[in-house]
């Protein structure tokens, strides 16, 4: 809130001023009252308020040579000035200390609440100005390290051509120092699991982390680049050729004075994985791969400790092991109920038996993931209810970041069925309006038409949904199936022909809609419990 002074010798006028305005609504409030200058020049310095409403004619300092005072110390409060004077002097000496408004007494409510309005308006702006200015202040600070940082996601965006680019060149406009030498990528995980997540707790761990290792790296480098990306920090050292031990070394070093610091901190750890030495900055992208695959192999081979990339196996094969052809039909199936409950027990399943080929492929929870979005993807981009490509859909459900937020395979799970199910009800949510009436339009045709051939597909195209998703749609706002409703609804039209006895059995099917006879009478008994024949006989015995 903004905080007010008011200055009057007269104290009824500062009772006044007081009750006159709602200080609540303009988010002010009255944080002292002065009776003479000298007083109220006190209650500046010690209350520092944003606006004075001042008296012009008081004891001790008047108004005017309390506004001078006060701008001698570059202060910057608003002042509202008041007189009972129509004097032009005081009006033209107020306005040379830079006063908001001058009023004149009798005070007037509406006069007041407006310059007030008015000066809230303008200090309401400063502080946004400020606000801005400061942070314009600390980007400033930083934009090195930023445009530094920013040269890692031009290397692995591929944004440079690595194979022609000029170290001078990029020294220059990176304000990095790299040299001709050999340059490895390293990545520092910090492993908690998505659902122990706090935002800021982590970024503020990363900026610990990433001063740790590089401070114990940049001793035996040429130049460390490093860029945050999610719960992890890439780096990039460059070094001479003959110092790959002691950067190792270095690593190792940052590594256990980093664990002093994370085994603080329950279910926290660090990864890291150190990808493969290049003797040229166009090889470093090969680099990033090898220390990527390390960070995701550290499930498999344990998290909290340093992973380099000749620990890492892979053997694709495995993934054929693990997802069968009968285990993809059950995902399939399971995918097509579009019901969370049918998918999860799937994946844990898949998931636990991952256990038994982790050491052959270290990357198996990498493959699971792919397998099983892409398979989702697959099934709900076919039936239309999502229409862009995969990499659209995977960035915009998070399934690429699944692994950086796990530690272990029920993370993995958890964050497989978390994502599946946010698709299902982010869709289902923005779909509704089409559900009461896309129903109604099937019921008023199947009652219209039910003598005729009728198929999901049929119904789906009519009220222009995919018939996966109509047929889901039409199961949770009715209780059955398509299929049971629009039979159930032919044997009650069937139950009304068997009492005219002018149709014979064949001909009550054709009508109702039953194509085959036989097939109608399985049906009606299921439903009524007695074959048409013996319907039509207790009808016509009870009528």
């Amino acid at each position: 809130m903004y905080k007010v002074l008011i200055a009057d010798d007269e104290i009824y006028v500062s009772i006044l001023i007081e009750k006159l305005v709602d200080w609540n609504k303009l988010d002010m409030k009255i944080v002292g009252t002065a009776e003479n200058g000298i007083s109220a020049l006190e209650k500046v310095k010690e209350l520092q308020p944003d606006i004075v409403i001042v008296d012009v004619r008081m004891p001790g300092y008047d108004g005017i040579t309390l506004m001078q005072k006060v701008r001698e110390m570059n202060n910057k409060v608003k002042f509202i000035v008041i007189s009972g004077h129509k004097k032009f002097e005081y009006a033209k000496s107020a306005l040379q200390y830079n006063v908001e408004d001058y009023m004149l007494k009798p005070i007037n409510k509406k006069e007041l609440e407006t310059i007030l309005f008015k000066i809230k308006t303008k200090l309401d702006g400063e502080k946004e100005n400020a606000i801005s200015l400061r942070k314009m202040d600390r980007q400033l600070g930083v934009s090195k390290s930023k445009v530094r940082s920013f040269l890692i996601n031009q290397f692995l965006l591929k944004e440079i051509d690595l194979d022609n680019a000029s170290l001078t060149a990029i020294n220059k406009d990176y304000f990095t120092q790299l040299e001709e030498g050999s340059f490895t990528y390293f990545i520092v995980n910090l492993d908690s699991s998505e659902k122990q997540l706090n935002k800021d707790f982590n970024e503020e761990m990363l900026i610990k982390l990433s001063t740790i290792f590089y401070q114990s790296t940049s001793l035996v480098c040429f130049d460390v680049i490093s860029h945050f990306h999610t719960n992890a920090i890439v780096f990039l050292a460059n070094y001479s050729k003959n110092n790959y031990k002691a950067l190792m070394e270095s690593i190792e070093k940052a590594f256990k004075d980093s664990s002093m610091i994370i085994a603080k901190f329950e279910q926290l750890f660090i990864t890291v994985g150190i990808g493969s030495q290049q003797s040229s900055l166009s090889g470093s992208y090969n680099s990033y791969g090898d220390a990527k695959h390390c960070i995701d192999s550290r499930i498999a081979l344990g998290i909290g400790q340093i992973i380099t990339s000749n620990q890492v196996k892979i053997d694709e094969k495995v993934i054929e092991k693990l997802v069968t052809e009968q285990t993809e039909l059950k995902l399939v199936e399971a995918i097509k109920s579009f019901n969370p409950r049918n998918i999860r027990p799937l994946i844990y399943d898949i998931l636990l038996k991952a256990g038994n080929y982790h050491k052959d492929h270290t990357l198996i929870y990498t493959t699971i993931v792919y397998t099983i979005s892409r398979l989702f993807y697959k099934h709900i981009h076919q039936f239309e209810l999502y229409k862009s490509t995969y990499d659209v859909f995977i960035e915009e459900y998070h399934f690429d970041e699944i692994l950086n937020y796990c530690t272990n395979t029920k993370d993995i799970a958890r964050a497989l069925t978390d994502r599946i199910e946010g698709f299902i009800e982010k869709y289902t949510k923005e779909n509704e309006t089409e559900l009461v009436p896309a129903i109604r339009i099937a019921k008023s045709y199947i009652m219209e038409n039910y003598q005729q051939e009728i198929s999901l597909d049929i119904i789906s195209n009519i009220v222009n949904l995919s018939s996966v998703y109509f047929s889901i749609l039409f199961k949770k706002e009715v209780g059955i199936n398509f299929l049971d409703y629009l039979n159930r609804y032919r044997i009650e039209a069937a139950k009304e022909m068997l009492k005219d006895v002018k149709y014979n059995i064949n001909d009550v099917a054709t009508l109702s809609g039953f194509q085959d006879s036989r097939y109608f009478s399985k049906k009606f008994k299921k439903q009524m419990g007695v074959t048409p024949s013996e319907y039509r006989k207790r009808t016509i015995k009870y009528s």
